[in-house]
């Protein structure tokens, strides 16, 4: 598979009709991340596309087989600093990028990320007078197209790397996994459990959402105890934004229905201690958002919901 026929969008009309390919790509695809699928992709672009041009790219194979996909978006950036006010630069980076996503990446045909991403850069070239630099974040290990730019030609690639996204590995059992915890961490989560049963006997509870009717009142209570907690320290927390508000909460109702959201909620005596926002997807589960009600001090319901969820 030498030879691809690339195209170049900028109408977002394609991007809503690719449903059904694009997920039947990124299942022959080593690029499996939750935030490559389409189901976020186009919420992103339907609910921030406004402030980008769309510059979707997809490769076919000379009989018309999808075999690659990259969704880009064009945007103009310059410094905060006002001494710095006539530096400008356009910027192509993938969708979403900027919003702390992890394991972002091309869709491509497993085996040809290394041609398809190179017919891709070549395509990019074409329009070198519309973009200045591109700039890809939140990529993940392996074998995926963008690990393979720094070795297309005539590529002048910087790299910096200042994050690694922290990870669990979850064997096939609870037991297995509470008994790989350290010594002074079984023995804190013990703690934790028998104090909530000593303070709320038969009143306590995990509960995982699973209808919009559970999600929306837990979110608003998600909303609250995240904010509460950032506010504090300063800092403008997740949702210091409306939209992203508006957004995030549309897009867990989306990924009810796909079935991939694990959103789960601990109750004590009626009352909402504490939410905890996870999505599953293709074998992993991605932590995202979490809030909690300090004023329960030392039952640590943050420490408990987490445990609770990964023993679910």
């Amino acid at each position: 598979m030498s030879t691809y026929i690339i195209s170049l969008t900028h109408d977002p009309k394609v991007l809503i009709g690719l449903q059904e390919q694009w997920e039947a790509l990124q299942d022959r695809s080593s690029a499996d991340g939750i935030y490559l699928s389409w189901e976020w992709v186009n919420a992103w672009w339907e609910y921030f596309g406004h402030e980008h041009e769309l510059w979707l790219l997809q490769a076919h194979t000379p009989d018309g087989k999808l075999v690659g996909i990259a969704p880009l978006t064009l945007t103009s950036f310059a410094p905060v600093a006002k001494r710095l006010s006539m530096i400008k630069w356009r910027q192509l980076q993938l969708a979403g990028a900027g919003m702390g996503l992890e394991h972002l990446d091309l869709i491509i045909e497993h085996g040809f990320e290394k041609s398809i991403t190179e017919a891709f850069i070549n395509h990019l070239r074409k329009f070198q007078s519309r973009w200045d630099v591109l700039h890809v974040s939140g990529l993940c290990e392996g074998t995926g197209g963008l690990s393979t730019i720094k070795d297309c030609p005539k590529i002048a690639w910087e790299e910096e790397i200042d994050l690694v996204a922290p990870y669990i590995a979850l064997p096939a059992t609870w037991d297995e996994y509470f008994s790989g915890l350290s010594k002074l961490k079984r023995k804190a989560e013990r703690r934790r459990m028998r104090d909530l049963d000593e303070q709320y006997p038969d009143k306590w509870a995990l509960e995982r959402i699973t209808s919009p009717e559970m999600l929306h009142p837990t979110f608003d209570r998600l909303i609250e105890l995240h904010q509460a907690t950032w506010a504090v320290r300063g800092l403008p927390g997740a949702f210091y934004d409306a939209r992203f508000a508006v957004f995030f909460r549309e897009l867990s109702l989306r990924f009810l229905r796909r079935g991939w959201l694990r959103m789960y909620r601990l109750c004590l005596d009626g009352k909402i201690a504490a939410v905890l926002c996870t999505y599953e997807y293709r074998g992993r589960i991605y932590d995202f958002v979490s809030g909690v009600d300090y004023t329960y001090g030392d039952l640590g319901v943050g420490h408990v919901i987490t445990q609770l969820a990964i023993k679910s």
